[in-house]
């Protein structure tokens, strides 16, 4: 992700207007939402087997400290579930979703009995066929033809409350 300076991702961001695009396997967050962020990131050209995406989304995800950064998921993340192997119907889009806990503050002390407030993240990677040639096997496009691409929707979000102090903002602007 090319984004600020901590930027440790390959890919790049695309509009965030443009999130709900494609599919709808990731909810798009309500309108007006404070504590919610749907964005797309989009992998470089080079990157044209799937598994390479795979692996640098689980890398970039792995790369980020256990211990939070920037005053954020200090209590840590866990994958919840990976099903980015595996292809979904025709859309031939993947699923993870990741847990974050945030650290124990103010609110958290006053509003939530003292325990971290539970953030999710998911990320859908999408096959973008542009041009697909109608003999291409749309059940096993481990590699893209050169006029296709590989796109990850990521909806991170809060479970609580109506504002999250720009938490999801942090933690995106980190991976990337």
């Amino acid at each position: 992700f090319i984004l600020a300076s901590l930027a440790i991702s390959p890919f790049s961001r695309v509009n965030p207007a443009n999130a709900n695009a494609n599919t709808n396997a990731i909810e798009v967050c309500r309108p007006k939402a404070r504590n919610c962020i749907n964005t797309i990131w989009t992998a470089p050209s080079s990157m044209t087997h799937k598994s390479e995406v795979v692996d640098a989304i689980r890398d970039v995800l792995n790369s980020y400290p256990q211990k939070g950064q920037a005053g954020v998921d200090c209590n840590g993340w866990k994958v919840v579930s990976d099903g980015l192997d595996i292809d979904i119907d025709d859309s031939i889009s993947s699923i993870m979703a990741l847990e974050f806990k945030s650290c124990v503050g103010p609110a958290a002390l006053a509003i939530n009995l003292a325990q971290p407030f539970i953030d999710d993240l998911k990320l859908e990677l999408i096959y973008v066929g542009m041009g697909i040639d109608e003999n291409e096997d749309k059940d096993n496009v481990d590699t893209a033809s050169a006029s296709s691409s590989w796109m990850v929707k990521v909806k991170s979000s809060s479970r609580m409350g109506s504002s999250d102090l720009f938490v999801n903002k942090k933690r995106l602007e980190y991976l990337g």
